[in-house]
């Protein structure tokens, strides 16, 4: 009876973090890439229209840059973290796809949410996607 829900706790925790992963991959691939590439467009927009004009803001570019780094470094967390989902979940034993589930959900999720938290302290509140902690603690 104790193994039978040992691996009853086991499946239950696999699917959670399934879904939990799954969600946090929508949540990036929907909204907050699509919002830091528009972001990107119009940064870039605005500093080409700058450097045509013959005024160019240092500092206007070195944003432009820094969001460009942001955007790659989750599209690459993301490929990253896929991979390791789509890994633990091929396992057969269902031990296995809980460690490879806690490793991805660890490491992986946690590389991904920092890059997007940093992102989002780069970005104009109207440009961001998703309230922000300080709308969710005192406005809503």
């Amino acid at each position: 009876e104790c193994l039978a829900r040992y691996e009853i706790l086991l499946e239950n925790y696999v699917k959670t973090i399934t879904v939990e992963l799954n969600t946090a991959l929508e949540m990036v691939n929907r909204l907050y890439l699509p919002a830091g590439a528009k972001y990107l467009g119009k940064l870039a927009q605005g500093n080409r229209f700058c450097y045509e004009t013959g005024v160019v803001s240092q500092a206007a570019v070195r944003h432009q840059r820094e969001i460009a780094k942001l955007v790659d470094e989750i599209a690459d967390s993301t490929k990253k973290l896929t991979i390791s989902f789509e890994t633990a979940l091929s396992h057969k034993d269902i031990l296995e796809q809980a460690q490879g589930l806690y490793t991805a959900l660890r490491d992986d999720l946690g590389e991904l949410r920092k890059h997007v938290d940093h992102l989002e302290s780069y970005m104009p509140k109207e440009e961001w996607p998703t309230p922000s902690y300080t709308d969710l603690l005192f406005y809503l």
